[in-house]
């Protein structure tokens, strides 16, 4: 009786085991992404497309900065979840943090978006100097000298413009 016992727990134990194996087989995990971090630039002409490995899961829907993300701001063809230039580059410079929600948990991933300074902005001093803006006084003009701040109403266009060439800021 004991050497019976003893194969039938064998064999229970067996079963059991082999029951937890066939009950996990063929059964996979969440999707997963190589990559998850990306880097994009509003000088980019292209969308940016984030392959996924599904891995049997089913995508929920996208999120960013834990709000919803709408439809028509990305598609998702096969393994291939692409988020549209025009909703990058609406989203302004910084790190953005996206999560895929799908039927076995979520995956998240960063896409850091830059955004290039432009042209340097010219300053009063600049534009002084250009031929546009060259003054000569006694030219027919009627000035006899330039005005200075203690001149100028504080009110004035003369005034302001005094100001930003005291500083020489950017216009």
């Amino acid at each position: 009786m004991k050497k019976s016992c003893g194969i039938i727990s064998l064999l229970l134990c067996l079963l059991l085991a082999t029951g937890l194996c066939a009950c996990t087989h063929g059964k996979s995990g969440n999707a997963t992404l190589a990559v998850t971090s990306y880097a994009y630039s509003t000088e980019s002409a292209e969308d940016l497309a984030i392959t996924f490995a599904w891995n049997g899961a089913s995508f929920t829907k996208l999120t960013r900065n834990d709000e919803d993300v709408a439809g028509e701001n990305y598609a998702l063809d096969g393994n291939v979840l692409t988020l549209y230039k025009s909703y990058l580059d609406g989203l302004g410079g910084g790190v953005h943090v996206f999560v895929v929600v799908t039927d076995r948990g979520n995956v998240s991933f960063t896409v850091t978006v830059t955004v290039p300074q432009g042209e340097k902005l010219p300053t009063i001093d600049d534009l002084i100097g250009s031929d546009y803006y060259h003054v000569t006084i006694g030219e027919g003009n009627g000035l006899t000298k330039l005005p200075t701040l203690a001149d100028a109403s504080p009110d004035s266009d003369i005034y302001k413009y005094l100001r930003f060439k005291e500083g020489n800021r950017p216009l």
